[in-house]
């Protein structure tokens, strides 16, 4: 008996980049031919590699998670470990049923109903009719679909797709359950109720929960221990906070001023584009510091008529997707050629770390005009005076100055 779930052992996974495989031996030959006489252009084949030389050990009844930019291999090591794909290289070792949850209505058949795919992605994951009869309605109450659950799901939106998925790989009950990014797609209650179902299936029944997810609140509150993976290789693994904390501190491009002169390129659309933002402190250096009030000013430009009046949304998220401000602005002309917002914060709001400004437009009866998105991203410094001082690690989202005494009294 094993005392570990997963046993991971120099896995690699190459694919050749450029190569067309014919699966025919004449046009094979034809190819080998035209080639010898340059009669047509050669394939330039490169070999890349998702993932290289990745070890790891996961113990039973552990919730772990799999973190890193796009493009580090988070995927492809799920889909090697759900036996979907197999590694180029190295071995793993497991015990157990699997059940992984990779894809946004992978193994539903979009003709069958809601009720139908039940079964079917049932029994695909290893239970049988009678398992499935006695967690049937279990699975439709978590999922909330029952009014649906008769409509061929090909008339589901993609939260109701993600909903019974993920309900249906919850109760089957596996000794691991493997689950992507999709559960992003799911409203915030249905988040919530997945983040307290995984917490009940690790501490209740001992199994295993293996994430991908860029939501740095869920890993931190889910999590006992992250691995953090960068171009294909295992940078870091340890506990959550230890992990996560390094992860945000070098994975983030972080500038303090953006231009746009080309407002083809600029954030927004046919209304209006982002031409500059800039934030800044009182010091004017490279660093903000998180004790200092904070000025954010952007500079937008109005690109074709805008009948109504238009309102500006500021909304400032943290690392790990909190929601910090959520504020509109004053109604203001529609006419104008140009707008220039600006905001001040006062110091010692927030924490040092890393904070995400993004706005919007819509116009006075609540038309929507125009997102502009993530328009930029910034790193608050701890002052330096405070750099040295040995506290401990708080969990607020706010760091206000305030009264906060302590006096021991005499009995």
């Amino acid at each position: 008996m094993c005392a570990y779930a997963i046993k991971a052992s120099g896995i690699s996974k190459s694919y050749f980049l450029g190569a067309q495989k014919t699966y025919s031996l004449k046009r094979d030959l034809q190819s080998f031919i035209n080639g010898i006489f340059n009669k047509e252009p050669r394939t330039t084949v490169h070999e890349f590699w998702a993932l290289r030389d990745i070890d790891f050990t996961i113990e039973q009844g552990e919730v772990v998670a799999f973190v890193g930019n796009n493009g580090a291999g988070k995927s492809t090591l799920l889909k090697i470990l759900s036996n979907v794909i197999a590694p180029t290289t190295g071995i793993i070792e497991g015990k157990g049923s699997i059940a992984s949850l990779l894809e946004v209505g992978t193994g539903f058949h979009p003709e069958l109903t809601g009720r139908e795919n039940v079964y079917l992605n049932g029994h695909l994951l290893g239970m049988n009719k009678r398992e499935i009869d006695m967690q049937f309605d279990a699975i439709i109450d978590f999922a909330g679909i029952d009014d649906f659950i008769d409509t061929p799901v090909k008339k589901y939106s993609s939260g109701m797709y993600v909903r019974l998925a993920f309900a249906i790989a919850a109760h089957v009950e596996p000794d691991i359950l493997i689950v992507d990014e999709v559960l992003a797609v799911g409203d915030t209650a249905f988040q919530q109720k997945c983040m307290e179902k995984i917490k009940k299936i690790s501490s209740q029944s001992g199994r295993t929960v293996i994430l991908v997810s860029h939501n740095m609140t869920v890993v931190e509150q889910l999590c006992k221990t992250v691995f953090w993976l960068e171009k294909g290789r295992l940078i870091e693994a340890g506990k959550a906070n230890d992990v996560i904390t390094k992860y945000l501190s070098v994975s983030h491009d972080i500038v303090t001023k953006k231009t746009f002169l080309n407002h083809h390129e600029a954030p927004g659309n046919d209304y209006l584009r982002l031409s500059s933002i800039e934030v800044e402190t009182a010091e004017k250096g490279e660093k903000l510091f998180s004790n200092l009030p904070l000025a954010i000013h952007c500079s937008l430009k109005r690109i074709s008529v805008i009948q109504q009046e238009l309102r500006f949304r500021f909304i400032l998220l943290d690392a790990k997707w909190n929601c910090l401000i959520d504020k509109y602005a004053d109604l203001v002309n529609a006419s104008a050629p140009n707008y220039d917002i600006d905001i001040e914060l006062p110091g010692n709001l927030f924490h040092a770390g890393f904070y995400y400004i993004y706005l919007t437009a819509i116009a006075s009866d609540g038309t929507f005009i125009t997102d502009f998105g993530r328009v930029m991203e910034y790193y608050l410094s701890e002052p330096e005076s405070a750099a040295n001082i040995d506290s401990p690690v708080t969990w607020g989202l706010m760091n206000p100055v305030f009264s906060f005494h302590v006096k021991v009294s005499p009995q």
